[in-house]
């Protein structure tokens, strides 16, 4: 790892809870399996190019990202990672029990894509509307807490990594750079 400057990513290190009875793998989550957030750390959030890919002695997915950050024995293959990816405003404020939410701006993201957001400290995954600006979620995700919120609030829209490989470069449990494959 070069600067601790670098590090200029807020980074939730989250922990799966599987629910009774289910044995883990990343394609049989249920809906009553849940993630919360574990850890909170600086890092940095690198996308690898195209042609780089980790192969080791097993089946991995195609990895998208390269992680950095400082040593914690807490952080595991199992461990997903909710990272800012874009930024907008809340256009109205929000009571506890809406699922609607508006946005100022119309952020470049696919329809297709799964995207957890956060205002002040609740998590939402976002069901519906993704590259408009209304938005329709689920509140208070991922073990957070639905809360009102004001117009003009940062809308943080997080990227999600599965992290795929834990490793440390310089083995003196300074740095961890992990390698990551983005939440489809």
């Amino acid at each position: 790892m070069s600067n601790p400057g670098s590090l200029r990513h807020r980074l939730q290190i989250q922990t799966k809870t599987v629910a009774t009875g289910n044995v883990f793998t990343t394609e049989d989550a249920t809906a009553a399996d849940s993630w919360a957030t574990d850890l909170t750390v600086w890092g940095a959030v690198h996308p690898l190019r195209g042609t780089e890919r980790f192969n080791g002695q097993q089946v991995t997915p195609d990895l998208s990202h390269s992680v950095e950050m400082r040593y914690t024995p807490r952080v595991n293959a199992e461990n997903r990672i909710l990272y800012p990816k874009y930024f907008a405003t809340l256009a109205t404020a929000l009571n506890t029990t809406e699922t609607a939410v508006a946005i100022t701006e119309t952020i470049g993201i696919s329809a297709s894509s799964k995207i957890r957001m956060q205002i002040d400290s609740e998590l939402m995954e976002v069901t519906a509307g993704q590259g408009t600006t209304g938005l329709t979620t689920t509140r208070a995700v991922d073990g957070t807490t639905a809360a009102s919120h004001s117009t003009g609030a940062l809308v943080t829209l997080m990227g999600e990594l599965n992290v795929a490989a834990v490793i440390d470069p310089d083995e003196r449990n300074t740095n961890l750079s992990l390698l990551c494959a983005e939440y489809p």
